[in-house]
C-alpha cells in the first residue's frame, strides 16, 4: 500500500488543491448564491471523486484492497452529478448530500489512515483529514437548519482544512518517494 501511495502522491495533492480552491471561493466570493455554491461543490466532488476512485483502483490492483476508496470516489462523483442534474436543489438537500459524502469520506479515510500507520511511522495527516470530514458531516446533520451563510462558511472552512491535510500528506509522500521509500519522519 505504501508503494502505491508514494507513487500516487499527486492524487493527494490534487484532492487537496481542489478542496482548498473550493474553500477559498466559498469564503471569498461575497453574496455566493445557492446556484453557484451547488456548482462549486459539484465540480469539487467530481474532481475529488474521480481522483479518489483512481487511487482506490491503483490500491486494488496492488494488494486487493481499495474497494472502499473506489466506493468513496463513486459516492463523491455521484453526489456531484446529482447536485448538477437536480437544478432546483434546495439548500437542505445539498446539505444532506454533503453530509452523506463527508461521513463516507471520513470513515474511509480514517480506516485507510489506520492501515497506513502500520506502514508509515508517525503518519497522522490522512487520519486528520478523515476526522475533519467526519466532524463536518456530523455538524451538517446536527444543525440542518443552519442559515445559508453558515453553511457557506462551514463548507469553506472544512474544504481548506481538509485540503491542507491532503496537500501536506501528498508532499510527504512525494518526499518519501524521492528518498526511496522507507518511513516518513514524524
Amino acid at each position: 500500500m505504501f508503494d502505491v501511495l508514494t507513487e500516487s502522491w499527486w492524487v493527494m495533492v490534487g484532492r487537496g488543491v481542489a478542496a482548498v480552491l473550493l474553500g477559498a471561493l466559498a469564503l471569498l466570493v461575497s453574496g455566493l448564491t445557492l446556484g453557484l455554491l451547488v456548482a462549486l461543490v459539484a465540480a469539487y466532488l467530481a474532481v475529488d471523486g474521480t481522483l479518489t476512485a483512481l487511487l482506490g483502483a491503483q490500491l486494488r490492483r496492488h494488494d486487493g484492497h481499495g474497494r472502499a476508496m473506489i466506493a468513496e470516489g463513486g459516492i463523491g462523483a455521484a453526489t456531484g452529478v446529482v447536485a448538477v442534474l437536480w437544478s432546483d436543489i434546495t439548500a437542505f438537500v445539498l446539505l444532506l448530500l454533503l453530509a452523506i459524502w463527508a461521513l463516507t469520506t471520513g470513515i474511509v479515510e480514517l480506516v485507510l489512515a489506520f492501515r497506513l500507520r502500520r506502514a508509515v511511522e508517525g503518519e497522522w495527516l490522512l487520519g486528520a483529514a478523515g476526522a475533519i470530514a467526519l466532524a463536518f458531516g456530523v455538524l451538517l446533520l446536527v444543525f440542518p437548519a443552519a442559515g445559508a451563510a453558515s453553511v457557506v462558511w462551514w463548507v469553506g472552512c472544512f474544504a481548506i482544512l481538509f485540503g491542507a491535510a491532503h496537500v501536506a500528506l501528498g508532499v510527504r509522500l512525494r518526499g518519501a518517494a524521492k528518498s526511496g521509500g522507507g518511513m516518513l519522519a514524524a
